[in-house]
C-alpha cells in the first residue's frame, strides 16, 4: 500500500521532444542547474523569465524539471529545440532533465542509470545532445544527473556508463549537470572520469570559498571559456543556476 504515496518509475517511452530549425552561433552560452521540482512554480517562472532575458542562453540543462500533463513549460520557448526525458512520475507530474538549444539538434541519445536509488526506486538519467554549432562543426551537450544514497559502487557504475557513452564522442564537448559530489571519494572518480574524457573544468568568477560547487559542476573541452559565474541571487531552488559561456573560435 505505501508504494502508492512514492514515486513510479517512468520507462524510456515517455521522452518529450521538440525539434526547431535552429541557428548556428560561434558563442555558446550555457545555462545549467537543479531546479529542485519548482518548474511549475510561480517564482521559478519568474526566476527562469529573467535568466532568459539577461543571458540568452544558447543551451540549457536542467535537473530535476518538472513536466505537468502533456507539456513542458518550455513549450512557450518557440526559439528552443528540446528533449525532456522523466525518471519520476509522482501526482500526475514526471520529472527529470531538459536539454535545450537555439542550436539546430543533430541527434539524441538517451541512458538510465542500471541501479535506482533506494525506497523510491527509481533511476537516474544522462541525456545526450549533438548540435550542429558552426562552419559544420559539431557540439555535443551531456546532462547527468548522478545516483545518490547507494553505495559507492553504484555511482561509480554508472560514471562507468557515462565514460562507455561519451568515450566515442570526438570533438567539443561540454557536460554538465548534478554529480552529487557530497563526499572526497565521489569527487575523486568523478574527476578520474573528466581525466579520461579529456574535459577541464569551468571555474567560476566571483565564487567565495564556501560558494564553490560541491554538487553542481561544468566540464569541457573542443571550446574555449569565456567568463562563467554561480548566480547567487536567485533561491527558487536549493541549488544555484550557472551560466557559463564558451567560443568555437
Amino acid at each position: 500500500m505505501y508504494r502508492k504515496w512514492l514515486p513510479w518509475r517512468v520507462e524510456e517511452d515517455s521522452l518529450l521532444h521538440r525539434e526547431m530549425q535552429g541557428k548556428v552561433s560561434h558563442t555558446l552560452r550555457l545555462l545549467n542547474w537543479n531546479v529542485h521540482k519548482k518548474s511549475h512554480n510561480h517564482i521559478w517562472l519568474r526566476d527562469f523569465k529573467i535568466l532568459l532575458e539577461r543571458y540568452h542562453p544558447h543551451l540549457i540543462s536542467f535537473q530535476e524539471y518538472a513536466k505537468i500533463n502533456a507539456r513542458s513549460i518550455i513549450d512557450k520557448r518557440k526559439a528552443y529545440s528540446y528533449t525532456f526525458m522523466p525518471n519520476i512520475h509522482f501526482r500526475r507530474v514526471q520529472y527529470g532533465l531538459l536539454n535545450a538549444s537555439t542550436l539546430p539538434l543533430l541527434h539524441t541519445h538517451a541512458l538510465y542509470s542500471d541501479d535506482c536509488e533506494p525506497l523510491i526506486k527509481t533511476p537516474k538519467a544522462t541525456l545526450i545532445h549533438h548540435y550542429k554549432a558552426v562552419s559544420d562543426r559539431e557540439v555535443t551537450l551531456v546532462n547527468v544527473h548522478m545516483i545518490n544514497f547507494v553505495k559507492l559502487a553504484r555511482f561509480r557504475a554508472q560514471l562507468k556508463q557515462i565514460e562507455e557513452a561519451c568515450s566515442r564522442i570526438e570533438g567539443a564537448m561540454i557536460l554538465s549537470g548534478d554529480f552529487n559530489t557530497w563526499s572526497p571519494k565521489r569527487r575523486y572518480y568523478l574527476e578520474r572520469l573528466v581525466a579520461l574524457l579529456d574535459l577541464q573544468p569551468v571555474i567560476f568568477a566571483h565564487t567565495k570559498p564556501s560558494l564553490k560547487p560541491r554538487l553542481d559542476h561544468i566540464f569541457y573541452r573542443g571550446v574555449t571559456l569565456k567568463d562563467a559565474d554561480i548566480l547567487t541571487e536567485f533561491n527558487s531552488s536549493d541549488h544555484k543556476p550557472m551560466v557559463a559561456t564558451f567560443s568555437l573560435i
